[in-house]
């Protein structure tokens, strides 16, 4: 979900506003609805809730988690005040586990995966890879076509 999002929120896709425009309303309300879901505000808090009442099997936002543990570990590091001290902060280490553990869950659920021969030809065929000047490119071109043709209908 996260890589779609990141993805409709390029540049190059972004900027397609006649485009979105044209886009029924049923699918740009999910599409908030997504944005708001994976949004960063209170550190991801809604996400959170969410997956928190999720059903298994699910697969989690890993990026929000490896995040945590990045930041458990450099508040531990912060707190030590020298080399030589070799204490443990329990508190920091549990609150690890607990991320861990709760990541393991998801390990631990069987997945039911069914095959899909459109998708599966699709990505297995290859999608074609463009650099961020060649999106730029299309994506200006399209919309400045849509925008030509739309005027036109208009007249």
């Amino acid at each position: 979900l996260m890589a779609v999002l990141c993805g409709l929120n390029e540049g190059p896709v972004h900027r397609l506003k006649i485009t979105f425009s044209a886009i029924p309303d049923k699918p740009r309300l999910i599409h908030a609805s997504l944005q708001n879901l994976m949004s960063y505000d209170g550190s991801y808090k809604n996400y959170r809730k969410h997956l928190a009442a999720a059903r298994l099997p699910c697969i989690p936002y890993l990026g929000l988690y490896l995040r945590d543990l990045t930041y458990l570990e450099s508040t531990n590091a912060k707190g030590s005040n020298s080399l030589s001290d070799k204490s443990v902060n329990f508190k920091q280490k549990k609150q690890v586990v607990g991320v861990i553990d709760f990541l393991q869950n998801f390990q631990n659920t069987p997945y039911d995966f069914r095959k899909f021969d459109d998708v599966y030809s699709m990505l297995s065929e290859g999608l074609p890879i463009l650099s961020h000047t060649e999106l730029s490119k299309l994506s200006y071109k399209y919309e400045v076509s849509v925008s030509h043709r739309k005027l036109k209908d208009e007249n």
